[in-house]
């Protein structure tokens, strides 16, 4: 049986990260049943340093942190375990794990194609960055796609173009999550690259919803606001804050931070992707600054608010993605900064049924290009 493998950020202990590499996988599968589909189960040592539950100390803020996952030790042990169960029980790994590339052209060697899969993959400023993920290690003969990855970048110096260039010139097929990735690549290496959906947009919203029942976290009695944030955004923790009081709702968060050290938050520490999917599911609304917060909220009809900030010189804003879906599907007016999110009305609703719509024909092309890309009928 001939197979496609695919290659992606699995291994981090991130909710989207995760569910895009399911929802990638499963959807590969189904539209080539003949074809056997695998998750390299490769993650460097980069990746591994991030996720580690107890960092480095260099400094006062490093003590604060280590002194917050001490105090929730236990919650965010269960969540480490409920990322490795999903893994194990919902992705199909390929028969080695760990950071020794040597190991990925044997892993291959048959393989009909390999996929570069989501999330920023391609960024060559992260800690993590490993050109394994631009398929350096795959054969001659084997197809070498890629679907959704995002460079994370939206100027390069020679250098790093020089790097682009290498290593993905000889891609079959070449595709980004964000225009302004599309753009950069479209001009280094003087070939059109469609934009296509996020994986998660390809999944069926049914079961996405199958999939939050399966979950097991302890839900406040009588509804909640979730808050799930990343960074530390001005004035969005204050806006769920207003926002709860408003909706007379206490406002939950699954993702560890500093900024939430003395806030009414109730913790959800200890959710795994199917509790994350859960809490996005059984929330009256959802404050936040990630982008698959929105996607599932836009996916499971969750009134949403979410905030953005500018990047640093030479960086793409991080709401370029954001951006992108939010303009697609006219929802512009949802994303929020510290300056706005006074003068919005709380009660607005979204529209979803429009947005379903533009989705369904995204969703189209999407699955059209991967098809294509694949050379599956």
């Amino acid at each position: 049986m001939k197979r496609i493998s695919i290659i992606t950020y699995h291994r981090a202990d991130n909710y989207g990260s995760v569910l895009q590499a399911f929802a990638l996988s499963r959807t590969i599968a189904a539209m080539s049943r003949e074809m056997k589909v695998q998750v390299l189960d490769y993650s460097n040592a980069g990746q591994q340093a991030i996720y580690r539950l107890r960092q480095p100390v260099r400094g006062v803020m490093d003590v604060a942190r280590m002194a917050q996952t001490l105090v929730h030790l236990g919650a965010l042990r269960r969540k480490r375990r409920r990322f490795e169960q999903f893994r194990r029980d919902y992705l199909p790994l390929s028969s080695y794990v760990g950071s020794d590339a040597s190991r990925l052209p044997d892993l291959t060697a048959e393989d009909f194609a390999v996929v570069s899969g989501s999330d920023q993959i391609w960024n060559v400023r992260t800690y993590d960055y490993d050109d394994n993920y631009m398929l350096r290690f795959v054969r001659p003969g084997t197809r070498k796609v890629a679907y959704a990855p995002s460079l994370g970048l939206s100027s390069f110096t020679q250098e790093e173009e020089d790097v682009l260039r290498r290593n993905l010139a000889d891609y079959d097929a070449l595709s980004v999550r964000e225009q302004a990735g599309a753009e950069v690549l479209q001009r280094v290496l003087g070939r059109e690259v469609p934009v296509v959906l996020d994986p998660v947009y390809l999944y069926s919203v049914q079961k996405w919803r199958d999939l939050a029942g399966m979950g097991q976290a302890s839900l406040p009695q009588g509804g909640y606001l979730l808050g799930y944030f990343i960074a530390d955004i001005a004035g969005m923790r204050d806006f769920a804050q207003r926002m709860g009081r408003a909706m007379g709702l206490p406002v939950v968060t699954p993702v560890k931070n500093l900024h939430d050290v003395g806030r009414p938050f109730r913790r959800a520490y200890d959710a795994g992707p199917l509790e994350f999917l859960q809490l996005i599911t059984g929330a009256r609304a959802v404050v936040t600054d990630s982008f698959h917060a929105v996607s599932f909220s836009l996916l499971l009809h969750k009134p949403f608010w979410v905030f953005t900030e500018e990047g640093e010189a030479g960086l793409q804003k991080p709401n370029s993605r954001i951006e992108n879906i939010l303009g697609r599907v006219g929802l512009l007016h949802r994303r929020l900064t510290a300056a706005t999110a006074a003068e919005c009305d709380v009660a607005e609703e979204v529209d979803f049924a429009a947005a379903d719509d533009v989705l369904a024909g995204l969703r189209r092309a999407s699955l059209d290009y991967l098809g294509h890309a694949l050379s599956v009928d």
